[in-house]
């Protein structure tokens, strides 16, 4: 069964209930989900990391990606993403092979920039060396120069 990060009292991903923050229980278990699944491990990473994803140039009309693998376990929490410009829209974030977005028609860069409010994300916990992949569309007519980082909780 897949290991699963947690920290600060928060559950990530286990017995298909839903938990949040700090010793908050939304959801409730039953025996039955404990015994089905009670074996699954999990790691308290309590550590904040940063993946840096690089500097990419993303052509006027054209595509690009941004992309990191971590070194140990993590979790994405946070993505931020810097441009010279505006107008460039990321149109996905992957975690593995685990889509982090809802789809839609794509989010401007500036919703990931250092000062975004409500920014953050309880993402896909990923297993070293597996990538976090930024796909960035650009429908100016200038290419556009796009940094990225992800911050989030490490196995130790």
């Amino acid at each position: 069964m897949a290991t699963q990060l947690i920290g600060y009292g928060e559950l990530i991903g286990a017995l298909d209930n839903d938990y949040m923050g700090y010793d908050e229980e939304v959801g409730v278990l039953s025996e039955h989900d404990i015994g089905a699944r009670g074996a699954q491990r999990t790691v308290k990473a309590d550590r904040r990391y940063t993946l840096g994803l690089g500097s990419v140039l993303v052509p006027a009309g054209g595509t690009a990606q941004l992309s990191g693998a971590p070194t140990l376990k993590f979790r994405v929490d946070r993505l931020m993403l810097v441009s010279t410009a505006p107008g460039v829209v990321v149109t996905s974030i992957v975690a593995g092979n685990v889509l982090q977005s809802l789809g839609g028609g794509g989010s401007p860069v500036e919703s990931f920039a250092p000062n975004a409010f409500g920014a953050s994300m309880a993402g896909q916990s990923i297993d070293p060396a597996i990538p976090v992949v930024v796909t960035l569309v650009n429908p100016t007519g200038a290419a556009i120069q796009v940094a990225g980082n992800v911050f989030g909780l490490a196995d130790q």
